[in-house]
């Protein structure tokens, strides 16, 4: 019986030792697993899905170490400085006014250019560019949108174009969205996202220095400029040409010393992009990247030393309105504060303020100044910008709503529209268009023009 005992006894400590072992093997897993998922939420930006972030490296600063910038140990690693939107005080503007030069053309009378593909969004045209470089030897520049460099098959293509093939790739942004228009944490996010995911589909450090961002080139928003600065950049780039809209006629016409042309991506642009690629052989033109072109050297990938994806975005600088005037025109961040703040006091529909400075603002501005004692000048200078976000202004005597959108008409109360077979109205009640013909002549110029109204 005793016996017994002693067998049950060393089972169950067999049974309860093996589980103790399991329990420990799954924990340790879990630490491990939660210490893999802690490091990719470090590099994770937000909703941008995979964005590994690794501090960019400046053109003239390429071999430096990366290194996080904010924010400390005691801070939440995903909580950000705060962004006024609509600031109010005195004397506000204080900050200077950043700005990056923009490329379009190169200064230069040797028989060089630059093809730029923009926005790439596809493994299939990549391919295509890749088939072209090996029957011109083409080195091209790729403007990829940052959503899509992750995907594996482009992941590894981009990799191939970069180290065997000598192509540039320059930032278009995460999302291919208005940066004026984005919170500043949101604009970060946008040309950070781009930068690190091309580092982590690389394996290497790629000090990217060009933008071209959508909506403008930006260069009116001392706020994405400054980051930008932060990061290295030296400008952005546009374009002299741009081929897609073009024959092949129209495009050998164009061919001269330091044009930079662009070119989107679809099947009838890269056939056309063949065709040019034959002429521009037979002219003796060479074809560099952006940078090469513009004097910045050629683009080369470092290695990095640890972890790419642990490293953190830098942080935008703590805003500050810039000390500069905005003209009708002009896109950018501060543009879209002032609209804000001209909403608030009633001189400016809300839903115009999108940061573009176009016609609506211009005449809320003349408003506000008139109404101030201010010069009716319609321009957003120091001193209407200082009365505009202080606390002793004047708000409209007026107010500017945004329009109600009209309710549909239900269909069954739409008025039919009057034709040959459905003729409900009485010739003399319907309307004829200025200038159609209405006795002795055909008026089928006017009944093709009341059905296209009603069909409105």
């Amino acid at each position: 019986m005793s016996r017994r005992s002693s067998d049950r006894h060393d089972r169950l400590f067999r049974v309860v030792l093996t589980v103790l072992l399991l329990s420990g093997a799954i924990v340790a897993l879990a630490i491990v697993m939660q210490d893999r998922m802690e490091g990719e939420r470090r590099y994770l930006l937000a909703d941008i899905t995979p964005a590994p972030a690794v501090t960019a490296a400046p053109t003239e600063a390429s071999t430096e170490a990366p290194g996080p910038t904010q924010p400390s140990d005691e801070e939440p690693e995903d909580e950000y400085p705060a962004q006024p939107t609509a600031p109010v005080g005195e004397e506000l503007l204080t900050a200077e006014a950043v700005t990056l030069p923009v490329f379009s053309k190169a200064d230069t009378r040797e028989h060089v250019v630059a093809i730029t593909l923009d926005s790439v969004s596809s493994a299939r045209y990549i391919k295509m560019a890749m088939e072209l470089t090996k029957q011109f030897g083409t080195r091209f520049t790729l403007f990829p949108t940052g959503s899509y460099i992750t995907a594996s098959e482009t992941s590894a293509l981009l990799g191939t174009c970069v180290t065997e093939l000598g192509y540039e790739v320059e930032n278009r942004t995460w999302s291919n969205e208005r940066l004026y228009e984005k919170e500043t944490i949101d604009m970060a996010k946008d040309i950070w996202g781009t930068q690190v995911a091309l580092e982590y589909a690389l394996g290497m450090k790629y000090p990217m220095h060009l933008i071209r961002t959508n909506g403008g080139e930006n260069a009116d928003d001392p706020r994405t400029c400054a980051y930008l600065k932060k990061l290295g950049y030296d400008g952005f780039v546009t374009w002299s040409v741009i081929g897609s809209t073009m024959t092949t006629e129209e495009l050998e016409k164009s061919l001269s010393p330091g044009q930079i042309y662009m070119f989107s991506c679809s099947e009838d642009n890269m056939m056309k992009l063949a065709a040019f690629l034959r002429y521009i052989e037979e002219r003796h033109y060479e074809v560099l990247t952006v940078s090469e072109l513009l004097g910045f050297g050629t683009v080369q990938p470092t290695t990095y030393d640890g972890e790419i994806l642990t490293q953190l975005m830098p942080y935008p600088d703590d805003f500050a309105l810039a000390d500069t005037d905005f003209t009708s025109g002009m896109r950018a961040w501060q543009v879209l504060l002032i609209q804000r703040r001209l909403a608030e006091l009633g001189y400016l529909a809300p839903r115009n303020a999108d940061g573009v400075f176009g016609d609506s603002t211009t005449h809320a501005l003349i408003a506000f100044q008139s109404n101030n004692g201010q010069a009716a000048t319609g321009i957003a200078s120091h001193e209407t910008q200082n009365l505009l976000f202080s606390e002793d202004v004047k708000e409209a005597d007026v107010r500017v709503t945004d329009a109600p959108t009209p309710s549909p008409t239900p269909f069954g109360y739409m008025t039919p529209v009057p034709t040959q077979e459905n003729q409900t109205l009485p010739p003399d009640s319907v309307a004829v268009p200025e200038g159609s013909e209405t006795e002795g002549g055909s008026d089928d110029g006017a009944e093709d023009e009341l059905i296209f109204t009603a069909g409105n």
